[in-house]
């Protein structure tokens, strides 16, 4: 884990080109499927996995209550007229509709859905306790055959702005905090929340991203695979420089970033590649990092490196020791979850609720 922390301080420069692995000819977990797209739902999930894509019960392990919605993609976009689903997700007690509820807008992987990352990530009973709302947002099958969200291609950019076109929907139907809102996203989603948040900064107050790959450096689904197999052998940075003035002027964009250290699907090093990209958007130095190892010797050992002040942390990134591509800390017994590790949900939320957005009037 010490090795890992030094590995994260020096933001690991590009590694010299390996010869690329062939993709598996099935869906990898959390990989970029095909272009072709099925037309059947049960190409979402596979026989005898511990959920069914879209059969949801019990406000799906919360207390609240869950509200499922149709967004129609507007005029322009790559799927004019076509919907995306999502849910919105209320904890029991919390006030009327008005500005005093934050959310956090979670985004699933692939061959995942909305309700299967609800129940693995546990993340509607921290918003019992916590007091948030959780907006979910389904990735249908007409888009990608495995869900997945595609960061990797130029059908992204219309895949983000529609997840912020939700969000607008979301805090002005139930009068969300709009200098709260926080975004969130596991492998594809992770890649997903992050192009939102690039997209749309002024939206979004902080963003997580869990066994997430760096961004900008695919343009396919086979250039997504290559990144998550091995990163970017570009300088992290470049890839983001369009995104500069815009985050800029929203103030910055604080992220964490965790992910396993045994992660065979995408590498760690996409992991301290996100760290420079992040670092070098809110104009912070490598050097300001502060390494931790926490939990040391049990099953939920981490490295958390710290960058910004003394005062606020602006980009952390936990190191999580031997996980694989699962959710930390999670529901075990749903697929791409580990019930081993620090609980990511509330690392996630504690992280979020150090940072208000500065709310631009939209």
């Amino acid at each position: 884990m010490e090795r890992a922390g030094k590995a994260l301080l020096k933001l690991v420069s590009p590694a010299p080109p390996a010869k690329p692995a062939k993709p598996a000819k099935k869906a990898t977990p959390g990989a970029p499927a095909r272009q072709k797209v099925a037309g059947s739902r049960a190409a979402l999930t596979r026989p005898a996995q511990p959920y069914l894509a879209g059969l949801g019960s019990r406000a799906d392990d919360g207390a609240g209550t869950w509200r499922n919605f149709l967004y129609t993609l507007p005029r322009g976009s790559s799927q004019e007229g076509g919907q995306l689903s999502y849910a919105v997700y209320r904890p029991p007690g919390l006030p009327a509709p008005g500005k005093a509820t934050p959310a956090v807008v979670l985004l699933h992987g692939c061959q995942q859905d909305m309700h299967a990352i609800a129940r693995g990530t546990r993340m509607n009973m921290l918003a019992d306790a916590r007091g948030f709302a959780v907006i979910y947002v389904q990735q249908p099958v007409r888009n990608n055959s495995s869900g997945c969200w595609r960061w990797f291609a130029s059908q992204g950019a219309d895949e983000a702005d529609s997840i912020a076109g939700i969000i607008n929907t979301a805090v002005a139907h139930y009068g969300l905090d709009d200098a709260r809102i926080y975004l969130a996203g596991m492998s594809a989603g992770a890649g997903m929340a992050a192009l939102v948040a690039l997209r749309h900064p002024s939206l979004v107050s902080a963003v997580a991203m869990h066994s997430g790959p760096v961004m900008g450096a695919a343009r396919s689904s086979r250039g997504g695979l290559l990144v998550m197999h091995r990163g970017t052998m570009r300088p992290p940075s470049e890839l983001l420089r369009p995104f500069v003035n815009q985050v800029a002027a929203a103030g910055g964009m604080p992220a964490i970033i965790l992910h396993g250290d045994d992660d065979k699907v995408v590498a760690p090093r996409n992991a301290a590649q996100l760290a420079a990209q992040f670092l070098y958007l809110n104009s912070l130095s490598p050097a300001t990092g502060r390494t931790t190892v926490l939990a040391q010797g049990t099953r939920n050992e981490y490295s958390r490196t710290d960058y910004g002040s003394d005062e606020t942390t602006i980009v952390r990134v936990c190191l999580v020791k031997d996980l694989g591509h699962a959710w930390s800390g999670g529901n075990g017994n749903i697929r791409f979850h580990s019930s081993a590790g620090p609980d990511a949900s509330a690392l996630m939320w504690r992280f979020f609720a150090a940072h208000r957005r500065r709310v631009v009037t939209r």
